[in-house]
Protein backbone atom coordinates (compact mmCIF):
# COMPACT_ATOMS: atom_id res chain seq x y z
CA UNK A 1 0.00 0.00 0.00
CA UNK A 2 1.11 3.57 -0.56
CA UNK A 3 1.47 6.22 1.89
CA UNK A 4 2.67 9.83 1.93
CA UNK A 5 4.67 11.11 4.83
CA UNK A 6 4.61 15.28 4.67
CA UNK A 7 7.28 16.87 6.32
CA UNK A 8 7.24 20.07 7.93
CA UNK A 9 10.02 21.82 10.16
CA UNK A 10 8.17 21.58 13.81
CA UNK A 11 8.17 24.67 15.82
CA UNK A 12 8.36 25.70 19.78
CA UNK A 13 4.92 27.98 19.28
CA UNK A 14 1.59 26.47 20.21
CA UNK A 15 -0.72 25.55 16.69
CA UNK A 16 1.76 26.47 14.70
CA UNK A 17 1.59 22.77 13.45
CA UNK A 18 -2.00 22.93 12.45
CA UNK A 19 -1.65 24.87 9.19
CA UNK A 20 0.29 21.52 7.92
CA UNK A 21 -2.50 19.05 9.23
CA UNK A 22 -5.06 21.39 7.35
CA UNK A 23 -2.69 20.73 4.25
CA UNK A 24 -2.51 17.55 4.58
CA UNK A 25 -6.43 17.00 4.60
CA UNK A 26 -6.75 18.79 1.85
CA UNK A 27 -4.77 16.47 -0.12
CA UNK A 28 -6.75 13.83 1.43
CA UNK A 29 -9.39 15.04 -0.66
CA UNK A 30 -7.56 15.69 -3.53
CA UNK A 31 -5.39 12.05 -4.28
CA UNK A 32 -6.27 8.68 -4.00
CA UNK A 33 -4.04 7.40 -1.92
CA UNK A 34 -5.71 6.45 1.51
CA UNK A 35 -2.41 6.82 4.16
CA UNK A 36 -1.39 10.31 4.18
CA UNK A 37 0.27 11.48 7.71
CA UNK A 38 2.28 14.78 8.98
CA UNK A 39 5.66 14.76 11.17
CA UNK A 40 8.17 16.98 12.02
CA UNK A 41 11.75 17.54 12.16
CA UNK A 42 12.37 19.15 15.31
CA UNK A 43 10.45 19.87 18.30
CA UNK A 44 6.77 19.59 17.23
CA UNK A 45 5.31 15.85 18.00
CA UNK A 46 5.27 13.37 16.29
CA UNK A 47 8.61 13.22 15.06
CA UNK A 48 9.39 11.42 12.01
CA UNK A 49 10.69 8.21 13.49
CA UNK A 50 6.54 8.24 14.77
CA UNK A 51 5.77 9.22 11.61
CA UNK A 52 6.85 6.68 9.74
CA UNK A 53 5.70 4.19 12.80
CA UNK A 54 2.50 5.67 11.90
CA UNK A 55 2.57 4.48 8.42
CA UNK A 56 3.78 0.83 8.96
CA UNK A 57 0.99 0.51 11.30
CA UNK A 58 -1.74 1.56 8.99
CA UNK A 59 -0.29 -1.27 6.43
CA UNK A 60 1.87 1.27 3.97
CA UNK A 61 5.04 -0.53 2.26
CA UNK A 62 5.23 2.13 -0.65
CA UNK A 63 6.66 5.45 1.12
CA UNK A 64 6.79 8.56 -0.04
CA UNK A 65 7.95 11.00 1.83
CA UNK A 66 7.76 14.81 1.06
CA UNK A 67 9.54 18.18 3.00
CA UNK A 68 7.46 20.78 3.24
CA UNK A 69 10.26 23.07 3.16
CA UNK A 70 10.61 25.78 0.88
CA UNK A 71 14.25 25.52 -0.46
CA UNK A 72 16.72 22.25 -0.95
CA UNK A 73 19.23 22.27 1.97
CA UNK A 74 21.02 20.89 5.39
CA UNK A 75 17.42 20.87 6.89
CA UNK A 76 15.82 18.59 4.08
CA UNK A 77 18.97 16.47 3.77
CA UNK A 78 18.47 15.57 7.54
CA UNK A 79 14.61 14.77 7.05
CA UNK A 80 15.54 12.50 4.19
CA UNK A 81 18.29 10.49 6.23
CA UNK A 82 16.07 9.95 8.75
CA UNK A 83 13.38 8.67 6.96
CA UNK A 84 16.14 6.11 5.23
CA UNK A 85 17.43 5.45 8.56
CA UNK A 86 13.53 4.67 10.13
CA UNK A 87 12.49 2.82 6.83
CA UNK A 88 15.30 0.43 6.86
CA UNK A 89 14.36 -1.15 10.62
CA UNK A 90 11.36 -2.45 8.04
CA UNK A 91 11.35 -5.40 6.30
CA UNK A 92 9.64 -5.19 2.31
CA UNK A 93 9.08 -1.20 2.84
CA UNK A 94 10.25 1.26 -0.16
CA UNK A 95 10.37 4.63 0.21
CA UNK A 96 11.11 7.89 -2.17
CA UNK A 97 11.78 11.26 -0.91
CA UNK A 98 10.30 14.43 -3.00
CA UNK A 99 12.18 17.67 -3.46
CA UNK A 100 11.26 20.32 -2.03
CA UNK A 101 8.72 22.96 -2.71
CA UNK A 102 11.19 25.25 -4.34
CA UNK A 103 10.85 28.50 -6.47
CA UNK A 104 7.38 27.48 -8.17
CA UNK A 105 5.65 30.27 -10.06
CA UNK A 106 1.86 29.39 -7.91
CA UNK A 107 4.49 30.17 -4.65
CA UNK A 108 5.01 33.62 -6.52
CA UNK A 109 1.18 34.18 -7.14
CA UNK A 110 0.57 33.27 -2.86
CA UNK A 111 3.85 35.49 -1.95
CA UNK A 112 2.40 38.55 -3.89
CA UNK A 113 -1.18 38.12 -2.14
CA UNK A 114 0.43 38.06 1.12
CA UNK A 115 2.12 40.96 0.09
CA UNK A 116 -0.64 42.95 -1.06
CA UNK A 117 -2.33 41.79 2.33
CA UNK A 118 0.15 43.06 4.27
CA UNK A 119 0.54 46.62 2.43
CA UNK A 120 -3.57 46.99 2.41
CA UNK A 121 -2.72 46.77 6.18
CA UNK A 122 -0.58 49.94 6.22
CA UNK A 123 -1.60 53.32 7.73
Amino acid sequence: MDGILIIGHGSTMENASAGLYQLAEEIRHRIDIEVIEVAFLDTTPPDIPTGVLTCVKKGVTRLLAVPYFLSDGYLVRKAERIVEEEVANYRGMTMRFGQPIGPDPRIVEVLKDRIHEALSKEE
